[in-house]
């Protein structure tokens, strides 16, 4: 079987053969086979042109199908690359992520540390009058006075207790003042 291209040019070289032999016959007056002819050559030139409109038709519908499926290899090409970089991101930003909050839990563990050892180096001084109750208990025991001994040590015990809260906000205080101050400092 032939292709299209070379039916088409078989036919077209018939019509050229038919067309010489009708102006031959032009030529020795037979006009009667030259009209059957020219009639023959027009027929061959209609299908000539509706088999060029079909050839045309099939070359755009491949180019067509190919130019479709060249778009879609590069839309898939498209997807798959960009869906790559977004996992890679993914991945970048995970891992990202995990490392500040590695640095984020070390940086609050040094921060506690540092409160933690900053509580215990607070040096809050007691108050004067708990230091006078402490020696006036003593000196009243000395001199045996149970009653003014005990009065005495229930104002320090109660004294005593009210001294350790008051310390505890004092070194709380302290603490937070210097958790911000870090904090701060590592913004």
């Amino acid at each position: 079987f032939l292709d299209e291209d070379e039916q088409i040019l078989i036919f077209t070289i018939i019509k050229e053969k038919i067309q010489i032999v009708a102006e031959a016959c032009c030529n020795i007056h037979e006009y009667q086979l030259y009209k059957d002819l020219m009639k023959e050559v027009r027929l061959l030139e209609k299908d000539i042109v509706s088999y060029q409109e079909d050839l045309r038709k099939n070359i755009h519908d491949r180019q067509l199908e190919d130019y479709v499926g060249i778009g879609k290899e590069k839309l898939q090409e498209f997807k798959d690359k960009w869906e790559m970089n977004f996992s890679e991101f993914e991945r970048d930003s995970e891992d990202k992520l995990e490392r500040l909050k590695n640095t984020h839990k070390d940086q609050i563990e040094r921060l506690n540390q540092e409160l933690e050892r900053a509580i215990e180096n607070v040096k809050v001084k007691p108050l004067a009058k708990l230091k006078e109750l402490q020696h006036q208990e003593k000196l009243v025991a000395l001199n045996e006075r149970i009653e003014e001994a005990m009065n005495y040590r229930k104002e320090l015990k109660d004294l005593e207790r009210n001294e350790d809260i008051r310390i505890m906000k004092i070194r709380e205080e302290n603490a937070e003042k210097r958790r911000k101050k870090l904090l701060k400092e590592q913004e």
